[in-house]
């Protein structure tokens, strides 16, 4: 996401799913200093497969929908 001045969210940039959506949440999780342990993934469906093995791995949690 990008942010105005004043911290509202402006836009939404969009990551290609597999890969793209590991590599923002690493650059996030770095940015913001979270540990593995509180992040939460919720997907719905198989583009979200790296990302679920990627933060299971790590000791986060997943959630899939449907």
């Amino acid at each position: 996401m990008q942010y105005d001045d004043a911290g509202q969210v402006e836009s939404i940039v969009r990551v290609n799913a597999g890969y793209g959506k590991v590599a923002v949440l690493d650059g996030l999780q770095k940015k913001l200093q979270v540990s593995p342990e509180r992040i939460l993934h919720v997907g719905d469906g198989g583009s979200d497969i790296h990302i679920k093995l990627h933060v299971n791995r790590r000791e986060g949690f997943t959630l899939a929908v449907s």
